[in-house]
């Protein structure tokens, strides 16, 4: 089950860092493509590795494991609070309650994180500290992505029925797709997730093989969602606008 776990976390390493860094250096891109490449790249490609690293290194002192903490922490929290930036700004930028979500995310994110590492400090278990907290750590991430995802839907079928007149790009309403399962089954898993976990007690089987299969599935599924929609190749797009075309057609006719 470890080698299942760290094929995981490989498999997403590779895939959301090749993203993230791909858009935060997009010659034509803005803030928003930095913000969503640096949330990306911040969670999956550092954040996520570190905390795998934080538990693997044998004999890490505990100032080092503490480091590594507050390192993950701080990455994978500041990458969430990029994603809350992110759906804000795109899809409801003038809305109060939109406003105050962010805010109240922000919050959250910051105080989950400094009650994780000042448990790590005081109690000098860091391992401990990292679990104890990390069940608030993935609802947050749940909500962050799951908003996201429930925009992008709605976003989506605007966009559909411009597609159905012509009138919007169908590679771009095919990123919205795929952008919003991602979201939608982040979000899903994060629940699956908080929920095995507040109920597993000290479950064995629920901890080292319910939710490793679970996160190993559900975070392949991430990768080739993340990278169909940023990094699609040729073969892809040209199946997409082939569909479009030939539905247009259809439509005509």
């Amino acid at each position: 089950m470890e080698l299942v776990a760290l094929g995981t976390v490989v498999i997403m390493f590779l895939s959301w860092s090749v993203v993230g860094v791909r858009l935060m250096l997009l010659k034509d891109g803005g803030f928003l493509e930095f913000a969503l490449g640096g949330s990306l790249f911040a969670v999956a490609g550092l954040g996520y590795p570190l905390t795998v690293l934080m538990q693997a290194i044998p004999g890490l002192p505990s100032g080092g494991r503490l480091a590594l903490q507050i390192a993950a922490v701080s990455l994978i929290n500041g990458g969430l609070f990029g994603i809350f930036l992110f759906t804000w700004r795109v899809f409801r930028r003038d809305a109060t309650w939109a406003k105050a979500l962010v805010a109240v995310g922000g919050l959250a994110l910051l105080a989950q994180g400094m009650a994780s590492v000042w448990d790590g400090a005081s109690t000098r278990d860091i391992a401990g500290s990292f679990a104890r907290w990390h069940a608030l750590s993935i609802a947050l991430c749940g909500v962050a992505f799951g908003w996201t995802g429930i925009e992008s839907l709605h976003y989506r079928s605007l966009l559909k029925r411009r597609a159905s007149l012509g009138l919007a790009d169908p590679v771009v309403l095919n990123r919205m797709t795929l952008w919003a399962a991602l979201g939608c089954l982040i979000a899903l898993v994060s629940a699956v997730d908080c929920t095995l976990i507040w109920t597993a007690g000290d479950n064995p089987f629920v901890i080292d093989v319910v939710l490793i299969v679970v996160n190993a599935v559900s975070g392949t599924a991430d990768s080739v969602l993340v990278l169909l929609a940023f990094m699609p190749p040729q073969w892809y797009l040209r199946r997409i606008r082939g569909s479009a075309s030939a539905g247009t057609v259809a439509g005509e006719s």
